[in-house]
């Protein structure tokens, strides 16, 4: 599954448009934990190799992205988003009323 490919998923489950945008490669240059997770995900573990089968079989209750934003994980994403949203307002608002003494 790609990052555009969960950007619709999420953005469908919560009525919200996300776009999903890789890191610049001037920032994977400058920051050395982001440039390693980059790596695991276009080429190491986290790169869409994964053996499913083995996987439900040790983990019988692993849920695809469907099931789990069908179930707690659009009200975890929605809290998440929110909870984001009322951060970004905030600050935005103590920038306009000259923040806080």
């Amino acid at each position: 599954m790609t990052g555009s490919d969960l950007a619709t998923k999420f953005g469908a489950a919560i009525g919200r448009t996300f776009v999903y945008r890789r890191f610049s490669d001037s920032l994977l240059e400058q920051n050395s934990f982001l440039n390693k997770l980059a790596v695991l995900v276009d080429d190491g573990r986290l790169s869409g190799r994964a053996d499913i089968v083995a996987l439900r079989k040790e983990f019988p209750g692993l849920l695809t992205v469907d099931q789990w934003l069908n179930g707690h994980g659009r009200d975890a994403l929605l809290a998440a988003t929110t909870a984001e949203r009322m951060r970004f307002h905030f600050a935005e608002s103590s920038n306009l009323a000259g923040g806080w003494a």
